[in-house]
């Protein structure tokens, strides 16, 4: 009588997962549930809890955290002003880009001309004719701020300072940095040579990013040429709070300026501030921000440096789970400090089926915060690989189990 039962029951799963063959086949993956992704994205987040709890001297400020973008203070941060030398930052982006392109020899020399010779302001003293090494040029630039070595280099990648300057200018266009416009490779005052906090902080950004290899330059406190001794004008790097570089500027339009950034424990925080009165208040604003950047916010990473972050089931595929990454290479948030213990996150999805498309959206990875009720941001997940459908056969066979779990479970 068992065996019986049993025959007819196995039969009747047979027949029901051949009545199901049609539909199977012409099933749709479900659609994720459409979302505003930024809606309530960590900027919203950060505004809303922490600009209140400080303020600054500097006429412009900005302060950036280097892995995720986010703005944690901003005080007239889009407002053009003027560069000054922090000007030589760029000048070094395209040139660093050049060189290795190019793949030209540090140790090479080029010939310092009289229009560089001749360039007022601060100086490496470079004298006319004589040779002088890419390598000394950099360090002349970078730590002694010579606008004459500035001209000199400009000549030798790019023949002139003005072919330089459409590169310079081309590059941060290309960069996002829409309220900028160079007009000289040194910022030497000039009405039509501007630049923002904002524009300066993702330069700095990119340039840590890009060429790495290149940034030691940034740190060295004092350069010796033609037994001139001469010292890095960033006072910070001679404090103890993190400082590793990047560019000081002074000019009578523009006041006392610093593109500066910090690095503790792993976590590099920038900080752009312009208009500052003196070279005393410019190091003790950046202090501030410094400060308060790493006190009032901390990161959270979620996912690894290629953006996968976990798995979820399939149902139907080649494949029991697919992997997600977040589309666009995000792998970690900042927060406020004093949200980021209650913080919950989760990934929302609907039943996902086979096929499975790498780049496909199928779920979003959630953030909430209990003590901000109803704040949240979200972030799309996509599939990270392919995950191939079951043929005809192997549907039959995967619908007869899940069937028969549920006739006899456990078994």
């Amino acid at each position: 009588m068992f065996l019986r039962q049993s025959a007819n029951r196995f039969l009747f799963v047979c027949l029901g997962g051949l009545g199901i063959l049609s539909v199977l086949a012409n099933s749709q993956q479900p659609v994720v549930d459409e979302i505003s992704t930024y809606a309530n994205d960590q900027q919203k987040l950060i505004e809303e809890c922490a600009f209140a709890t400080i303020s600054t001297e500097a006429k412009q400020a900005i302060v950036m955290d280097f892995l995720t973008g986010a703005i944690l203070f901003k005080k007239n941060a889009f407002l053009k002003t003027t560069p000054s030398s922090m000007t030589k930052l760029l000048l070094m982006y395209v040139s660093f880009q050049a060189i290795q392109d190019r793949n030209i020899d540090l140790n090479s020399t080029t010939e310092v001309s009289e229009t560089a010779w001749r360039m007022p302001g601060s100086k490496m003293f470079l004298e006319v004719s004589r040779k002088v090494s890419l390598e000394d040029l950099i360090r002349g630039i970078i730590v002694q701020s010579g606008n004459d070595a500035c001209v000199v280099f400009a000549e030798k990648l790019f023949g002139s300072e003005d072919v330089c300057v459409q590169h310079m200018n081309a590059v941060a266009a290309s960069l996002g940095m829409r309220s900028s416009q160079f007009r000289n490779t040194h910022g030497l005052p000039d009405d039509d040579h501007f630049s923002s906090v904002y524009d300066l902080a993702v330069l700095a950004c990119k340039f840590i990013k890009d060429f790495p290899q290149y940034y030691h330059y940034f740190s060295e406190k004092e350069f010796t040429y033609s037994n001139i001794r001469q010292y890095n004008r960033n006072a910070l790097l001679w404090s103890n709070i993190g400082v590793d570089g990047l560019k000081t500027g002074l000019t009578s339009a523009g006041g006392y300026g610093i593109v500066a950034s910090a690095v503790r424990n792993g976590r590099r925080i920038i900080v752009v501030v312009n208009g500052c009165k003196s070279a005393k208040s410019r190091s003790q604003e950046v202090r501030k921000l410094i400060e308060f950047g790493y006190s009032q916010f901390a990161n959270h990473v979620f996912a690894d440096q290629k953006g996968n972050c976990g798995r979820i089931k399939v149902k139907m595929g080649k494949k029991k789970t697919v992997k997600l990454a977040v589309k666009d290479n995000t792998h970690a948030i900042t927060v406020p400090s004093n949200l980021l213990k209650n913080m919950k996150i989760s990934v929302r999805h609907k039943e996902i089926f086979a096929p499975v498309r790498k780049g496909d959206q199928i779920a979003v990875l959630k953030f909430e915060f209990k003590e901000k009720s109803g704040l949240l941001f979200e972030f799309p997940l996509a599939a990270a690989e392919d995950v191939e459908e079951l043929n005809v056969f192997e549907r039959l066979i995967e619908k007869i189990k899940q069937f028969a779990s549920g006739i006899w479970p456990g078994s």
